[in-house]
């Protein structure tokens, strides 16, 4: 168990590093266990303990351990001492005991809080943690958890770094054989280590970058097993070679950390300087590499992403290299667990209530604002990968690496030679026979992988962003009435004739997209910040969804394994392309449809998607649901996605132009939501996304304007349209104005709150054309704010007269107004009157 830190209180500007946690000596064990079997009836030391629960680091091992925090109070003066045991238990295995024990510094009598810290190492399987810590005089404070460690997504098609069941000290891997079921290893493997800073102001290599490196590196020759690796470790800026070890194994580790810690990097060599546009260093080892009487299987450049300058001239004059080139460009060196940028799933709502049809994915908590946008342009090392011909790989997270690694391993295993049969390929690159060759002699498999690359490289380097979202809503009902069909039926009985379906419904959205670390994020179009609330809160009616923007297609490339097809060559408006299928099944999925009583379960999916071959660029991408349970009151749910390349701030993202989703419904009814992104702009400078806190009464609202007075309940308000609200073009989510028609009093206080005329701010909320007979408009809207003295004082208001026509609310819109016009009507005029009362906030 290792670095075990115990810290004292800020305040006293004292901290004492104590040494590792170790597995006990045999003969400390029965004492061990003797202490937390006395635990109970022990007098009490005061502390609380925290669990810290299994995650991955670089090494691909399962790190865990927990933090002790107590007052210092209780420890003044001098002599103290604390013994700090753990006792892990697998779920099938005995316990494995480790501990510390050290004497404390003079500790002053403060208010102030220790903190203990411990962490191990786990592997796969659930585990008991008992935690017992002692002072000299054996008071004891001790606490119990389980955790479980467990692997998921690509981390399954890996071989597990460490046994399950087993419990370890965190220390460096000290390597072993991987497992090679096949039996097929990589002949020789070339490493080139670019040992250096992650800041580049750095005078030394940061400690945790030096672990990062080790801990990858260990990974690294495990899970792609080689007879010979060669190991070379560089630094661009000193121009020197800092270590060469053939036959490198993960017993060399240590090495690797001694040669990267004797880097000054603040010291420039003044004949380094002199020689810096006439030597390099990385040309010379690539020079030397493909040239080599032994040439490797494959060559791996590693290392954080460089600031330092390659000469453009590298790797010119290389020519016909035989063996992959792979760069493993390190964006963010951090601790065991990296933050993820991009959501796991999309997320899709179904229909209204009244059809008990609600589909999608499950909705995502936002954790606020963008990453920072990455650099813009390629380090020095990725620019001569590319013309190496080689893939980079970006990695900011143990997971991503662990990508890396399992799309490394599939590249080199196609390209060993066939001296025993090969292993079927992992989930990730899975391609089905293709049923033609291309026309023109296109490698579908090599067009899907770059597919893939452009899209997770995309994805990576998305800036700040928001755009437009427009959105049409149509909805149909079946022209004989609700069906009682089964599925199978009505989607059989659809395919033949559009006719059954009359349409019932129209109505517009407008709103602005994001996409943040959890998934798509939403607000009214032109609001100051983005909604705290999902995006079926924040429009409860009708069918939506989210994926259209990113997460739909983030979903199949990032991490879930689909298994792809090739359907030969295709022709769509006039341009060639080629054609795949895949398959997410449920136990993959995390495509997720919410049910009638509001729970949400996990559905497969599949679909088609077409690229161009020319640029490897997604052109369409269709997505279907299985079956959908009956509990959802849908059948199924069809997605389509128009792709192409979109500016923003100078440079292109492949973003959807525009996007269709079909819900079908289990009584026959259909919605279909027509989608198109506009006006896509980046963040920049002071700009940066935010989240609105819920509104203290009115689910959904666009805006929550905060203001220090809000109006008591109760009183009548009268406000008159200020401008026109054209319905051609108008949509939800519009900003409407208005005036107060009379003075606004408070009759119980005899005083004028507001003069006639006083601004009011407010938004559309529903705008919907009813298709039957001459059609008719149905309107809702609501004010939010009334402007006194310079300052918008918010409004929650309950609308006492509507229209002649009474239009009864839907379900969250009770604080709306609701109004119907006749459909040849072409715009409600200015002045239209509307009537309210004052709520309590």
């Amino acid at each position: 168990m290792k670095p075990a830190h115990l810290l004292l209180a800020a305040g006293l500007a004292t901290a004492l590093r104590v040494a590792a946690q170790s597995a006990l000596d045999p003969e400390r064990i029965d004492a061990a266990r003797n202490a937390f079997e006395t635990a109970i009836g022990a007098p009490g030391l005061r502390c609380e303990m925290r669990p810290v629960h299994p995650v991955l680091d670089y090494s691909l091992r399962f790190q865990t351990g927990y933090v002790v925090d107590f007052p210092l109070k209780q420890l003044a003066g001098t002599g103290h001492h604390l013994d700090v045991l753990a006792r892990v238990t697998p779920e099938k295995g005995q316990p494995v005991y480790l501990g510390h024990e050290d004497s404390l510094p003079e500790v002053p009598a403060v208010k102030e809080e220790g903190e203990f810290t411990g962490n191990f190492l786990v592997g796969e399987g659930t585990y008991l943690v008992e935690v017992l810590m002692r002072d000299e005089a054996l008071k004891a404070c001790y606490s119990k958890w389980n955790i479980e460690a467990k692997r998921s997504g690509v981390e399954r098609d890996l071989q597990p770094a460490m046994p399950p069941g087993a419990v370890e000290e965190l220390g460096l891997p000290v390597g072993g054989e991987s497992p090679t079921p096949t039996g097929r290893r990589i002949g020789r493997l070339t490493i080139l280590l670019h040992a250096t800073a992650r800041n580049p102001q750095a005078a030394k290599v940061e400690e945790e970058t030096v672990r990062t490196l080790q801990d990858s590196l260990a990974a690294l020759v495990y899970q792609l097993p080689a007879n010979a690796v060669r190991l070379v470790m560089f630094n661009l800026d000193k121009q020197v070679v800092l270590l060469r070890k053939e036959n490198f194994t993960a017993r060399d580790l240590e090495q690797v950390g001694t040669a990267i810690n004797t880097l000054e990097l603040a010291l420039v060599d003044v004949k380094t300087l002199a020689n810096r546009d006439k030597v390099d260093v990385l040309n010379d080892l690539i020079y030397k590499e493909t040239r080599a009487t032994d040439p490797a299987n494959a060559v791996i450049v590693m290392g954080p992403r460089t600031f330092s300058k390659v000469d453009p001239a590298t790797g010119s004059d290389v020519t016909g290299t035989v063996a992959p080139w792979f760069y493993l460009q390190f964006q963010t060196l951090r601790g065991p667990v990296a933050r993820r940028m991009f959501p796991r799933g999309d997320s899709v709502t179904g229909m209204d209530e009244s059809d008990a049809s609600r589909a999608g994915p499950a909705p995502h908590r936002r954790l606020g604002g963008f990453p920072p946008p990455p650099p813009p342009s390629p380090d020095g090392i990725e620019q001569l990968i590319h013309r190496l011909e080689g893939q980079t790989f970006a990695v900011a997270s143990p997971r991503e690496y662990a990508d890396a690694l399992h799309r490394m391993a599939a590249a080199i295993s196609s390209r060993l030679p066939a001296v025993q049969p090969a292993a079927p390929p992992p989930p990730a690159e899975r391609v089905q026979p293709p049923p033609a060759t291309p026309a023109t002699g296109e490698d579908p498999v090599a067009v899907l992988m770059r597919l893939r690359d452009q899209v997770l490289a995309h994805a990576a380097k998305v800036p700040n962003h928001t755009c437009v979202e427009d959105i049409q809503r149509d909805r149909y009902e079946p022209a004989a009435g609700h069906s009682t069909r089964s599925c199978d039926t009505i989607l059989a009985r659809r395919k033949q004739s559009t006719r059954l379906l009359k349409l019932e419904t129209t109505d517009w959205l407008r709103l602005d997209v994001g996409l943040a670390e959890k998934g798509e994020i939403y607000s009214w179009a032109g609001a100051p910040q983005f909604a705290e609330e999902e995006l079926d809160q924040l429009v409860p009616q009708g069918a939506i969804g989210t994926g259209p923007f990113a997460a739909m297609l983030l979903g199949i490339f990032e991490e879930r394994h689909p298994e792809f097809g090739f359907a030969g060559d295709s022709t769509l408006d006039g341009r060639r392309l080629l054609e795949y299928t895949f398959t997410v099944p449920k136990e993959r999925s995390q495509y997720r449809v919410r049910t009638a009583q509001h729970a949400w379960i996990v559905v497969g999916y599949s679909g088609t998607f077409w690229v161009d071959p020319r640029n490897a660029e997604l052109v369409r991408l269709s997505v279907r649901t299985d079956e959908l349970p009956e509990s959802t009151g849908a059948c199924e749910v069809d997605s389509t996605f128009e792709y192409g390349m979109v500016p923003i701030g100078g440079l292109d993202y492949l973003l959807p132009k525009s996007s269709r989703q079909r819900w079908i419904a289990r009584n026959g009814a259909e919605g279909e939501n027509t989608i198109a992104f506009t006006a896509c702009r980046e963040y920049r400078g002071e700009s940066s996304i935010t989240f609105e806190g819920k509104a203290p009464s009115n689910a959904g609202a666009p805006e929550n304007s905060s203001a220090p007075r809000p109006l008591r309940g109760g009183l009548p308000l009268i406000v008159d349209l200020a401008a026109p609200i054209v319905f051609e073009g108008a949509a939800a989510g519009d900003r409407i104005e208005g005036r107060l028609a009379r003075p606004l009093r408070d009759a119980e206080r005899q005083v004028t709150i507001a003069p006639a005329g006083a601004r009011v701010e407010g938004h559309l909320m529903r705008v919907e054309f009813r298709h039957a007979g001459a059609g008719q408009y149905e309107i809702a809207l609501r004010w939010e704010t009334l402007e006194l003295d310079g300052a918008k004082v918010p409004l929650a208001l309950r609308a006492t007269r509507r229209a002649t026509e009474i239009a009864l609310p839907l379900k969250g819109e009770e604080h709306y107004g609701v109004y119907r016009f006749p459909g040849q009507q072409r715009k409600i005029q200015d002045g239209f009157r509307t009537e309210w009362e004052t709520e309590e906030h």
